[in-house]
């Protein structure tokens, strides 16, 4: 049973920002208006150097390549991207239903999912959405952890310290007695 695309509220969706990119114009504008549904700020290239260059500029959370272009292929742009920008979210799409492209990407540039032509616009919305929200737990526990490193660095000195209820840490990471 199909699953219906993960609800975003406008302004949820709103802080997404997703790249699209496949030298067949008529295939960007179907996905475009595809993935539009739910609110993103999608940037669409039909050539894969001029997305690489806007890459260098601007922070995608969602990255959507096919897979065979002329100049360069999806998977060598998605593991350029992977360096410029490692925690976008990669997803190739192809026509083509070639298991060894399939098991190079996930390997090469790290694609979380492999996205055939024709694609369903429910399961494209899904996928993205859930692509998305994993990436967004992942961003937020590396958070937590950091969070929690430093508190384990801290405790110590506040114990050391009794009486500094204010020990911080600088951007450098010298700890601050306060």
């Amino acid at each position: 049973m199909r699953q219906a695309p993960r609800k975003f509220t406008s302004n949820t969706a709103q802080k997404y920002r997703l790249m699209l990119v496949d030298d067949e114009k008529a295939v960007l504008t179907a996905l475009e208006r595809c993935l539009r549904a739910d609110n993103y700020r999608i940037d669409c290239f039909s050539d894969p150097m001029q997305a690489l260059e806007q890459a260098q500029q601007k922070p995608y959370d969602l990255v959507i390549s096919d897979y065979r272009m002329p100049v360069i292929d999806g998977i060598i742009l998605l593991a350029f991207i992977r360096q410029l920008q490692p925690d976008a979210v990669r997803l190739v799409l192809s026509a083509y239903a070639d298991l060894n492209a399939l098991f190079e990407s996930i390997n090469q540039a790290r694609i979380y999912s492999y996205i055939k032509k024709p694609w369903n616009p429910h399961e494209l919305r899904s996928i993205v959405a859930d692509a998305l929200e994993q990436a967004r737990q992942l961003k937020e526990d590396r958070q937590l952890a950091e969070q929690t490193r430093r508190k384990r660095r801290l405790i110590p000195l506040e114990m050391q310290y009794p009486g500094n209820t204010k020990v911080q840490q600088d951007l450098s990471g010298a700890m601050n007695l306060e």
